[in-house]
């Protein structure tokens, strides 16, 4: 158990779980940097965000990190030049000012996260669990491996919890309009036929022989272009959960026990529905205009209680940007809400209107339309979920299992076991980012590959998508730009195909005038140039146009085009498509409501995160950030 967690320990996955590289990339400019030296408790200090103080040793710690994280995305590639131009040490100021920012911003706001919240959030991580339970041994061994105190994880976890808390607090201005859904639909769902040409480059090129002079000047003009990442050669060993699967044996007791293990899933939170009437006021406004809206409020409150319909006095008297929607603001559980608000909603009966509450944003009139009270699915309705939970899991641990006794008689040069369904098979040399095809779980098999430094180490065992696998090392090669006669092919072919590109670009510029003036026919620029006449079925926005080349400026371009013979010229990369509208656009609104619910909710996310930010934007251009004279990034 000790040397698994050693092994999980030093896995950038569980540093990914702890929340270390939790950098927000805004790309913030404009700041006031003035100068204030101070010594704090973690060091001296770099900057400050408002009051705020940011150690050196904070910034430092951050930058480390970021910069592992894409050491680790890159390999050997990875250079402080590198860093330079992704500009990482401004992108760790910025992230750390946003940081300081929002945490500013939940003390304002009163947000807190309590020890009961933060301890329930850390013992619903698994990495801290045995066998579906919180254990405090594991939780320490864990961050011991990790080099951490409880003191410093559980101050971490804290800040995320608030942040978090904050996002869903200003998000809670969000609402969405019908009209919004319907727009929304229309671009998901909105159809469209066209017929296409599609012209390549190289079919454009000169029949010539390149001069070696000028290929050679070509190379060193562009010779990046031509560099070869860093590239590994391995061996590797895959076990499908499916090969394992009926070997899987779950017994009454074995979903009781798992259904007990999880409980936490299965819980019913304590949750309202919630509508309000916003009376907008800063929170230094004088005695007298906070009177003033208490006593309109209590107004209100008085003919709802006597039988007014709230929503309409929303529409008519609320400030809140979801007036127009009467008021709603969706549902809650606890801990989503700021303190003044939950304690009262969560005080409430569905159907009863709240006292005038006061917050930053205002006043608030509270109406709670549904209550779902705290409590938890029964064995019998959970069974299902369950059943599919744990077979999943006793899979994933019989193929680690049976993997892990593989790697040690490998390791140990003894034949291996057999194991039903094994497969294993050896790289070419390959780069991060183009496993090859041929292998299983290309993305963990890079990962595994990328993540060893010596030749012939063994990876431990890791679960994929589809399967479990480990990798042996075989060997490496480092990133480098080759010599001009080791790649003067790809020079003299790339060459060729920049004088081939600008001949088309000027050509296709030609064709769609004479299409449009109607002095060519579409298809016997097809039969022309030898290409065939493309018609795919009609599509979506979103749809993967394979017979298009995937691209999505085709498909803007397509559904730009108004009237059935329209034309359009699109250029992707160095190709060019040359596009004939055969059916305009078309919209079936049959499914809208049964798809309403959905996108709803999905674009009232994205329309929360947009509030969140504007308002993070405004409290960021009127902080002070202050800079040492003797820090530099």
């Amino acid at each position: 158990m000790i040397s698994y967690l050693r092994e999980k320990g030093k896995s950038w996955v569980l540093k990914g779980v702890l929340g270390f590289v939790a950098l927000t990339f805004v790309s913030w400019g404009g700041f006031a940097l003035t100068s204030r030296r101070r010594v704090v408790s973690g060091g001296r200090v770099a900057l400050w965000v408002n009051e705020t103080p940011v150690s050196v040793r904070e910034f430092e710690r951050r930058y480390f990190l970021q910069a592992e994280a894409v050491r680790r995305q890159v390999g050997a590639a990875f250079t402080e030049e590198m860093a330079q131009q992704l500009g990482l040490r401004q992108r760790t100021l910025n992230g750390l000012v946003f940081e300081k920012l929002q945490l500013e911003e939940a003390e304002r706001l009163g947000i807190r996260i309590t020890d009961e919240e933060l301890a329930l959030r850390i013992q619903e991580l698994p990495d801290f669990q045995r066998a579906g339970k919180f254990d405090p041994a594991v939780y320490r061994r864990v961050l011991e491996a990790n080099r951490l105190s409880p003191r410093d994880y559980e101050r971490e976890q804290r800040r995320l919890l608030t942040m978090e808390r904050l996002r869903r607090y200003i998000g809670m201005a969000a609402w969405v309009s019908r009209a919004e859904l319907r727009e929304r639909y229309r671009l998901l769902r909105e159809r469209v036929r066209v017929d296409a040409i599609h012209l390549e480059p190289s079919r454009f090129a000169p029949k010539i022989e390149a001069p070696d002079k000028e290929l050679e000047e070509f190379y060193e003009k562009r010779k990046e272009e031509f560099r070869v990442g860093a590239r590994v050669k391995a061996a590797w060993w895959h076990l499908p959960f499916e090969a394992v699967a009926s070997r899987v044996k779950m017994s009454e007791e074995d979903l009781r026990a798992r259904f007990e293990e999880t409980r936490s899933r299965y819980i019913l939170k304590d949750k309202v529905t919630a509508s309000q009437i916003l009376l907008k006021l800063p929170a230094d406004a004088p005695a007298d205009k906070w009177e003033e809206a208490r006593r309109t409020l209590e107004g209100l409150r008085a003919r709802i209680q006597g039988g007014e319909d709230f929503a309409a006095m929303a529409r008519k008297n609320s400030q809140g940007p979801a007036a127009a929607k009467g008021g709603g603001l969706g549902s809650f559980e606890r801990g989503q809400l700021v303190p003044e608000i939950e304690k009262a909603v969560f005080s409430l009966k569905a159907g009863e209107v709240s006292e005038p509450i006061r917050t930053s944003f205002g006043l608030h009139l509270l109406l709670v339309r549904e209550r779902q009270g705290a409590g938890r699915l029964s064995f019998e309705k959970a069974r299902p979920e369950v059943e599919k939970d744990l077979r999943e899991r006793k899979a994933r641990e019989l193929a680690l299992r049976a993997l892990r006794s593989v790697r040690y008689a490998i390791e140990d040069k003894k034949a291996p076991p057999p194991v039903e369904g094994l497969r294993s098979g050896q790289t070419r040399l390959f780069e991060r980012g183009s496993p090859p095809a041929t292998a299983p779980e290309g993305g963990t098999l890079a990962s595994l590959a990328f993540g060893l430094k010596k030749k012939n180490a063994f990876s431990s065992e890791e679960a994929g998508e589809k399967g479990a696998m480990f990798v042996r090392l075989l060997e490496t090669r480092a990133s480098v730009v080759p010599p001009f006669q080791e790649v003067k092919g790809k020079v003299r072919k790339r060459f060729l195909e920049d004088k081939g590109a600008a001949r088309l670009a000027r050509l296709s510029q030609e064709w769609l005038g004479k299409l449009r003036a109607g002095r060519m026919l579409f298809a016997g620029l097809a039969i022309e140039q030898d290409v065939k006449l493309l018609k795919p079925d009609a599509f979506t926005r979103n749809d993967e146009l394979r017979l298009l080349g995937g691209s999505r400026q085709v498909a803007e371009a397509a559904f730009s085009l108004k009237n059935r013979g329209d034309y359009a010229r699109v250029l992707v990369g160095r190709d060019v498509y040359l596009l004939r509208l055969e059916e305009p656009p078309s919209l079936d609104m049959a499914a809208f409501a049964q798809e309403e619910k959905r996108l709803r909710s999905s674009l009232l996310e994205r329309k929360r995160t947009i509030i969140f930010l504007r308002q993070m934007e405004e409290i960021r251009q009127a902080a002070k950030v202050r800079m040492d004279p003797d820090f530099t990034l």
